[in-house]
């Protein structure tokens, strides 16, 4: 009897799967570093593996690695042949990756920057531009001449936070500065400000919730979704146990309480919504905070108030006893949204595929080594670089990830999800409100 060898991925190959899942989705990623690495692996005499290989290399079903495989070569980021088979009959299937380690994670990234526009430019009815090039997925790293030092500017809904974690991660590893970015961010107070930002050209860029979205996109403003950096909102109702007076469990507790919130901001909009949906928005009494909700139920103020979720997180810190409930856990909302304008993408769509590419990068480095982006973030703060790391850890596990990140990529978002948000303020009457 003979003896096979077979090499397969173990941890110390997850930095290079986490790399390539953010442009790819899971499976996808694992096929494709299997390949990268088996290609590079010296023991390894054959850089072509058959389907077989692939099932034991990466631990996925046959189902699994054939949906992966036709995945990565529709971005031609493998090569198919086959191999002789010394058992005679039809010679199997073989794969084997188009271009090496580097080159690959670049095509990637570019690929799928390239797939979150189509995906936005449908939601917006925006038809993109050309791209600049003769090939529109070269990159930077493939040694081709790109335009350097283009400036970006990113307009935050808030002052830096946990949240903003992936951006000043692609600033601090130099992401969007390999791409010819020169990205900078500005704050602002709340999302639309930020979107008022870019529609009047003081931006290019800006992070804003997606209810902000929706109501802009109804009612004709020339804005495109580039991609969902969190794929459910972060907006919750919390209180303080002494202030509540029992647990805060359900919703339908809030009926006759008084709920802090500021006017105008997203998690108004998505507060007043949740409460339209559970048909309680007529029995409860919304208090405007003017942006100091915890402070204002801290001093009994109302019995509820809205915020983001690292606002209970606070008040956990004090060592108060807080109950809170988060929206998305009820409806399917997506979180902060990067949004661009619609005219410059119908001239051309390279520097947002650029852009994006620079940012998929920054939410790995954020997952994987958050350090300096979270101490860049706690310079601008009251909060400890630790804090940061570990309120951008919880927020990924709460609402950062799902099914559309795992089997397509950071980023990803569908028209279907947009229609039923914008359905759900139409019918609470919150669609055509101003800010």
């Amino acid at each position: 009897m003979d003896t096979v060898e077979h090499w397969v991925l173990d941890g110390d190959d997850r930095a290079l799967v986490e790399r390539l899942a953010a442009g790819l989705g899971r499976d996808a990623a694992r096929v494709l570093a299997y390949l990268l690495l088996r290609r590079d692996h010296d023991r390894i005499e054959r850089a072509r593996a058959t389907t077989m290989a692939i099932r034991i290399g990466t631990g996925l079903g046959e189902k699994a690695v054939g949906d992966a495989v036709s995945k990565l070569e529709a971005r031609d980021l493998v090569e198919r042949a086959t191999v002789d088979s010394s058992g005679g009959g039809r010679p199997p299937n073989a794969w084997r990756p188009v271009s090496g380690r580097r080159k690959s994670l670049d095509r990637v990234y570019r690929t799928h920057s390239a797939a979150l526009l189509e995906r936005g430019a449908a939601v917006a009815d925006v038809e993109p531009g050309p791209t600049e090039g003769s090939d529109p997925l070269v990159g930077p790293d493939d040694g081709s001449a790109i335009e350097r030092d283009r400036g970006v500017v990113v307009a935050l809904n808030w002052r830096p936070n946990a949240l903003h974690l992936p951006l000043y991660a692609a600033l601090e590893e130099g992401a969007y500065e390999r791409r010819g970015l020169d990205a900078r961010v500005t704050a602002h107070r709340g999302s639309h400000r930020a979107l008022e930002a870019v529609l009047d050209g003081d931006a290019d860029v800006a992070l804003v919730g997606a209810g902000s979205v929706v109501r802009a996109l109804a009612a004709g403003l020339p804005v495109v979704p580039l991609a969902v950096v969190h794929q459910r909102t972060a907006t919750v109702l919390y209180t303080v146990r002494d202030r509540f007076g029992e647990p805060f469990e359900s919703v339908d507790q809030l009926r006759g309480r008084r709920i802090l919130t500021t006017a105008g901001s997203e998690t108004c909009l998505l507060a007043r919504l949740f409460l339209s949906q559970a048909d309680l928005l007529r029995d409860v009494e919304l208090v405007d905070a003017d942006g100091e909700e915890r402070g204002g139920l801290i001093a009994g103020d109302a019995d509820v108030a809205t915020g983001s979720f690292a606002d209970p997180l606070e008040l956990e810190a004090d060592d108060r006893t807080v109950d809170v409930l988060s929206i998305g856990d009820h409806f399917p909302i997506y979180g902060l949204t990067l949004v661009g304008p619609a005219a410059p993408l119908r001239r051309t769509d390279d520097p947002w595929r650029q852009f994006l590419a620079g940012t998929a990068a920054g939410w790995v480095a954020a997952r994987t080594d958050p350090g300096p982006a979270a101490a860049a973030v706690a310079a601008e703060t009251d909060d400890s670089a630790s804090a940061v790391s570990e309120r951008f850890a919880r927020g990924v596990e709460s609402f950062g990830t799902g099914d559309a990140v795992r089997d397509e990529g950071w980023g990803w978002h569908g028209r279907s999800t947009w229609d039923r948000l914008e359905v759900a303020l139409e019918q609470g009457d919150l669609l055509g409100e101003g800010p």
